[in-house]
């Protein structure tokens, strides 16, 4: 019988977002305060309560790009790490 992996383990989704329809959708779902200077963002876990945002100056971000992170506090609220 296989094992369960640990809540922790298990592989997270990733969704990237950019373009002004995806940011407004963050914004008004998930972080109503959010600037509108942020281009895209990387939803980790579930789209509808994520466990983690980071969030991007630049539409087009590289891997060494500076982010802003949001994690998730009791529940879906995400609070700014």
């Amino acid at each position: 019988m296989a094992r369960r992996k640990r809540r922790s383990q298990q592989p997270r989704r990733r969704t990237f977002i950019s373009g002004k329809e995806d940011m407004r959708w963050l914004r008004d779902v998930h972080l109503p305060r959010l600037s509108s200077k942020f281009k895209s963002a990387i939803l980790y876990g579930n789209e509808d309560c994520p466990a983690k945002v980071s969030v991007f100056r630049s539409k087009d971000p590289e891997v060494t790009t500076p982010s802003v992170t949001y994690r998730a506090k009791r529940g879906c609220k995400l609070t700014r790490r």
